[in-house]
């Protein structure tokens, strides 16, 4: 029972990085069409997902320890992380990270 729930989630994530991985190229192609090619693709993705340039993001963990707990039917939004080195290439891993307007806070002055 514990193996078929871990490779569900294996494959889960698989998917995950599948549909992060097509939107980055889309979203590479389109800033190479628009001469905008020194934005990063977190740039870029912060752009997709209609955030401001400050828009504050933190992971569900970061938001809790700030007193903040995220809305209920919120999803995370994707981005890449820093790469780590496996197998000796890089690695990025995915980040589920929630923005500001994701999150009400619990606790009376709770800080961003």
């Amino acid at each position: 029972m514990k193996e078929l729930q871990q490779m569900k989630s294996a494959e889960k994530m698989v998917a995950i990085r599948k549909s992060l991985r097509n939107l980055s190229v889309e979203l590479d192609v389109r800033a190479s069409m628009n001469c905008r090619e020194d934005y990063t693709i977190n740039q870029l993705l912060r752009e997709a997902y209609g955030l401001k340039s400050g828009a504050k993001l933190h992971t569900f963990e970061g938001w809790k320890k700030r007193g903040a707990a995220v809305k209920r039917g919120e999803h995370a939004l994707l981005f890449w992380g820093k790469p780590v080195e496996r197998e000796g290439s890089p690695f990025y891993p995915v980040v589920f990270l929630f923005a500001a307007n994701q999150v009400h806070f619990t606790k009376k002055g709770g800080a961003q």
